[in-house]
């Protein structure tokens, strides 16, 4: 038999739900992972130490207008670009926007790190 549809405020009328005040501003707690525009920003400038934007634009093909404002500090990626970036430049680009996203991430990046390597040994053994 198919367990039926709860409604959302079923669970807060529960006994022993958890009240929790109500905020104006997310709060940063110990489990969150809070996106920090700053990390890919340093991440593309070091992956483009010149002409960044236009080189970000030559990979992602995310305008060069757009990636200056993010380089200026005048707004930050958007998820839909984030995507794009992790899809061109893997998870390393996804650990500088999340630094504190957890040993998964991490590991992936080392994963990402070890394979680039051996690809970078095996071009250069042929």
């Amino acid at each position: 038999m198919p367990v039926p549809f709860r409604k959302v405020a079923d669970f807060a009328s529960s006994p022993g739900a958890a009240r929790l005040p109500a905020s104006p501003e997310p709060q940063d707690d110990a489990g969150s992972t809070p996106f920090d525009p700053d990390g890919v920003v340093t991440f593309l400038r070091r992956a483009f130490p010149t002409a960044t934007a236009l080189n970000v634009q030559a990979a992602t093909a995310i305008p060069a207008a757009t990636v200056d404002n993010w380089l200026r500090g005048r707004a930050a990626p958007s998820a839909a670009h984030l995507g794009v970036m992790v899809d061109v430049f893997g998870p390393t680009v996804l650990s500088a926007a999340f630094p504190r996203a957890g040993r998964w991430l991490g590991g992936q990046v080392r994963r990402d790190r070890v394979a680039a390597a051996i690809a970078e040994l095996q071009a250069a053994l042929s």
